[in-house]
């Protein structure tokens, strides 16, 4: 809990600071007077306790350090008593997105979190040393109510998460019960938004939570304070951990949404829009000709428009009859569609050209899998974990060749490769679940199904594919 060095601030809060939190913090605007009397203390110690440093000369005013400052302080109003966020030593601010904090003067100390985004960061906390906000994001988000999204929270969330000694994305409990209820309930819900994210489903937790434990934290907690009400009614034991480890409840202060003005999810979608004619705009790349054709194509098969990618690389290769490329990718889309005898003669043709070509051989390898020619298409996974042990898809269809032959002890030993490359493949989850039941081990089984359900619900009717 938020419990670490408590103390009394003195610190003197400007009254011209009251306009300040009213018109920048959306939540001040909700709270009781004791809470505000809250808010106010934890303001005045932050202004006066932090330094505040404008990255790139920009000029840091008190409007900026009131509105960072009083976005903070939403998170202490649960406890007895005020807490200044001791460990904290400054705040950095840049004007809008920054390309790459002054590591170099600030004591050699690195970041220990990935930037909230990549160029140009908008945020980023750091383990012992400063919090760095974008001040136009910053600003932006803690103005408009039920967004969901704030900078600020994000950030200051890592921080609070560091206090255990790592920014892990578990913070601290006095209860070893509620320690293990966090990691049960969060180990859920982080899983299953990180299936949403790549089905590209619309969900309340932003999908930039599903990056790894420590980011699902901090957008939790962003929820937990922009969204409450939905948060509690979607996300009930993830909103009551919150709670308990903020130790106060938002939706008792925070109105609830109006439902037909409240955006129910992050804007996106949940798969790329298909087009009704034409090709996607590819001017930028300034590709021309067969070429052009060809990036057309690959993004087809990325959208599993497998018939107009397999019409798209055919016109290539009228174009250009020796690009091994184009007849991989052509195999790679027959066998979507699933024409195996297609796939086969493209992967062949693909192998012709390039012996060494892994995408053909393992489309090879598929579509043999599909027609049942195990003893070609364990030759050719065979070949090439002997190239690549790395190689998951290779074990993924190692263990459908195992299954089929009756190991389901080899089988597994398969796809826990597989799980070990990708923590997150659905597929490869309840196909060990499957072969852990073969050999009696239904504590695992269990384990690997929950895991693979969390990923995908609808994998069963959807998602497997059995040879």
């Amino acid at each position: 809990m938020l419990t670490w060095l408590l103390g009394k601030g003195d610190e003197r809060f400007d009254p011209a600071w009251e306009e300040v939190l009213a018109r920048q913090v959306w939540q001040y605007r909700f709270l009781d007077q004791g809470q505000r009397a809250r808010v106010r203390e934890v303001v005045a110690a932050l202004v006066a306790r932090k330094a505040w440093t404008g990255g790139g000369g920009f000029r840091v005013t008190d409007v900026m350090r009131v509105t960072v400052s009083g976005v903070s302080a939403l998170m202490t109003l649960g406890l007895e008593e005020p807490f200044f966020f001791p460990k904290l030593r400054s705040f950095i601010l840049y004007p809008t997105g920054y390309d790459d904090p002054a590591r170099g003067s600030v004591a050699g100390l690195l970041p220990t979190q990935d930037p909230l985004v990549s160029s140009p960061r908008l945020g980023e906390a750091w383990q012992g040393g400063p919090v760095v906000l974008s001040w136009r994001a910053a600003e932006r988000q803690a103005r408009v109510r039920g967004r969901g999204r704030n900078l600020v929270l994000h950030e200051m969330a890592h921080h609070v998460d560091s206090y255990d000694g790592d920014m892990g994305g578990t913070p601290y409990f006095d209860q070893r019960e509620d320690r293990r209820r966090w990691r049960e309930v969060t180990d859920a819900e982080y899983h299953r938004l990180v299936g949403q994210a790549k089905r590209r489903e619309l969900t309340l937790l932003d999908h930039y939570g599903a990056t790894n434990k420590a980011e699902f934290f901090a957008v939790a907690t962003e929820c937990f304070f922009e969204r409450p009400h939905a948060l509690r009614r979607r996300h009930a034991e993830l909103f009551d951990l919150l709670a308990k480890f903020y130790r106060q409840d938002p939706t008792r202060w925070a109105p609830p949404p109006a439902p037909d003005t409240t955006p129910h999810a992050t804007p996106q979608p949940k798969r790329p829009p298909r087009r009704s004619a034409g090709f996607p705009d590819l001017s930028h790349l300034q590709l021309g000709g067969a070429d052009e054709l060809f990036a057309h194509g690959v993004l087809m098969l990325g959208r599993e428009e497998f018939a107009d990618a397999e019409r798209v690389f055919t016109e290539v290769l009228a174009r250009v009859p020796d690009d091994g490329e184009a007849r991989q990718h052509r195999g790679e889309a027959r066998l979507g569609r699933g024409d195996y005898a297609g796939a086969i003669e493209d992967a062949q043709a693909a192998l012709a050209l390039d012996p060494h070509d892994e995408a053909a051989m393992l489309t090879h390898a598929d579509a043999s899998l599909a027609t049942e020619d195990d003893a070609t298409a364990a030759s050719l996974v065979a070949a090439l974990l002997t190239r690549n042990r790395e190689h998951a898809e290779a074990w993924f269809l190692r263990g459908q060749i195992d299954w089929r032959a009756g190991d389901a002890l080899a089988a597994a030993a398969a796809f826990r490769r597989v799980i070990d490359r990708d923590p997150f493949d659905a597929d490869a989850h309840l196909w060990l679940a499957d072969c852990l039941d073969e050999v009696e081990d239904p504590r695992g089984a269990e384990h690997h199904r929950q895991r693979a359900h969390q990923l995908d619900p609808d994998l069963e009717t959807d998602g497997r594919r059995r040879p």
